[in-house]
């Protein structure tokens, strides 16, 4: 039977050297960062890049993450890897651009909430443009009924410039 650690090894391409990144060519999530099944009851995934520094370096502290240097999501070079908290993780996120939605719409950086800024820009759009509710909501990735919603003051009622639903009058 292999060990967690032959496992593991087994997944890793070191073809770069021992500074060079070395990426985890196995399952990886949408974001790109490894994932591994550690094979405890119940079944766990763990992020390949956690268990790499884990095994270099031993346990890693509740709470804690593990950042790159490399900025290279599926790299598991422990000398690429460091210990730090979610402050510094996200302020290294941020400092690299990395973050996602960082648009003027959303309410903050990887948020799905839109923003004050967002209505307006939706209502703007919506008045000014040839834009479809479905176009400016695919250009914004919003869904449509979010976008219809705004743009006829539906829901952020408290904020001026909703352009309201014509109706048939029967």
């Amino acid at each position: 039977m292999t060990t967690l650690k032959d496992r593991f090894e087994a997944k890793v391409d070191r073809s770069a050297g021992p500074d060079g990144c070395w990426p985890w060519t196995a399952a990886t999530l949408w974001d790109g960062y490894g994932v591994i099944n550690v094979r405890q009851r119940p079944h766990r995934n763990v992020l390949a890049h956690r268990l790499a520094y884990s095994l270099a370096h031993g346990p890693i502290e509740d709470g804690m993450c593990v950042l790159h240097s490399c900025d290279n999501p599926p790299c598991v070079n422990p000398a690429h890897l460091r210990i730090g908290t979610r402050k510094e993780n996200t302020g290294d996120m941020v400092a690299r651009g990395r973050q996602r939605y960082a648009t003027p719409w959303r309410s903050s950086p990887g948020s799905r909430r839109l923003s004050a800024d967002g209505v307006a820009i939706i209502r703007a759009f919506r008045r000014h443009t040839w834009l479809t509710l479905k176009e400016i909501g695919q250009r914004m990735g919003f869904s449509t009924v979010t976008i219809c919603s705004v743009a006829t003051g539906k829901t952020w009622k408290h904020l001026p410039g909703a352009i309201p639903v014509k109706k048939d009058v029967r």
